[in-house]
């Protein structure tokens, strides 16, 4: 369970139900937030960078290929929907994974 406790304007502290998990700060950019700690949209690429890249680690360690070293880069749009608001249009990797 996580637990987000509003600490001023758009800045949010997120609480951890484990134990060792650091709180983290989220905040919104400019000109809504103070652009001070990552917002919700990077969050939001990191895992879904951390869930694929983790993936694939799996798939190469069953098939026993040994892997040194292993970037990801997620790239994700912003553009507004029907409506106005800011939305994430798309995202995908970068064109280039390379794998060690």
């Amino acid at each position: 369970m996580t637990t987000l406790k509003r600490l001023e304007g758009y800045k949010f502290k997120a609480e951890f139900d484990a134990k060792g998990i650091p709180d983290l700060i989220v905040d919104e950019l400019k000109p809504m937030g103070e652009s001070s700690t990552p917002n919700p949209t990077r969050l939001l690429s990191v895992a879904v960078g951390h869930c694929l890249s983790s993936s694939l680690l799996y798939c190469l360690a069953k098939a026993r290929i040994p892997v040194a070293n292993l970037e990801t880069t997620i790239k994700t749009t912003l553009g507004r929907n029907e409506q106005g608001y800011l939305r994430i249009k798309k995202s995908g990797r970068s064109d280039a994974l390379e794998c060690r």
